[in-house]
């Protein structure tokens, strides 16, 4: 088997608080293509802040990735990469291997050789160079120590490049405000560079080459600066979490102290409305 199932969501909207799945939130349901719909939310803290901002770098198919970035991932839905294909698709090697390229450079440097014309032929060198003599991998036996010795997992990486571009895109928990504006015309990183560039001042290099976490924790933290939503926190949860357990063990009290007899709560002895038969001992 050669190829993984990327279902990386797309959709943010002007409001940011419509997209987190599992979120708590008011109002209309959340729109089908969130950026985390596959990636779990985190609670907002100092230190999630920074790691977002800096995220841990990736290294993969012997390349240095750069942290996605609006840009980047801009790039990766130009061209087509199963990796962030909006629902349900299947990513394979050339998804891998032009995923990667991609990610690699910086999104100036990678349209100037696109645009170049041995664009394709570079990339299929490159492939050869990675999957040397592949051919030899379907001979019996043979082929088996040859993935062994020459080769490397593909599902592996298919796993590790989806788990990268699933990490820069989780946003976090939130609730949203009642009466909070709502907007689903455009797609989400659109609405993330509007947003960006004209709220908060983000230039054209900061997008292209800044990472996606550190925008989407800029944007969320933004959106509740302005009122729109409120971020949860691991204090919120715990909070919550409290609030439960006190609900959970008053209704507890309350059931082990029926009233007497049972009016009101179905206890007591059940008295049947009609009389049993005799000959059949049965019902009526």
């Amino acid at each position: 088997m050669s190829a993984a199932t990327a279902t990386t969501g797309a959709a943010i909207s002007e409001n940011p608080a419509q997209n987190s799945q599992g979120n708590e939130r008011q109002g209309n349901e959340d729109p089908p293509h969130s950026p985390a719909e596959h990636s779990p939310a985190f609670s907002p803290s100092s230190l999630d802040y920074f790691a977002r901002s800096i995220p841990e770098p990736v290294r993969l198919l012997g390349l240095q990735l750069r942290p996605l970035s609006v840009g980047r991932y801009r790039l990766l839905k130009r061209f087509d990469v199963a990796f962030v294909a909006e629902g349900e698709a299947h990513a394979g090697v050339p998804d891998l291997l032009l995923g990667v390229l991609i990610c690699s450079m910086r999104v100036d440097e990678f349209l100037e050789f696109a645009a170049d014309r041995h664009f394709a032929r570079d990339i299929r060198r490159w492939s050869k160079r990675l999957f040397p003599q592949v051919w030899l991998c379907a001979l019996p036996w043979f082929g088996k120590w040859w993935r062994r010795k020459r080769g490397f997992n593909v599902l592996e990486k298919l796993a590790l490049f989806q788990t990268y571009i699933a990490d820069a895109q989780r946003i976090p928990r939130y609730t949203m405000r009642e009466n909070a504006p709502q907007s689903h015309s455009s797609h989400w990183s659109h609405n993330l560079e509007i947003c960006l560039r004209s709220e908060l001042g983000w230039t054209l290099e900061e997008i292209n080459e800044s990472p996606l976490s550190k925008a989407l924790t800029d944007y969320f933290r933004h959106a509740e600066n302005s009122g729109t939503i409120v971020l949860v926190t691991d204090e919120h949860l715990a909070q919550a979490a409290h609030n439960d357990a006190a609900i959970a063990e008053a209704l507890a009290a309350a059931t082990a102290h029926p009233l007497p007899g049972g009016e009101g709560r179905g206890e007591g002895e059940r008295k049947p409305s009609r009389p049993i038969s005799p000959e059949l001992n049965t019902w009526d």
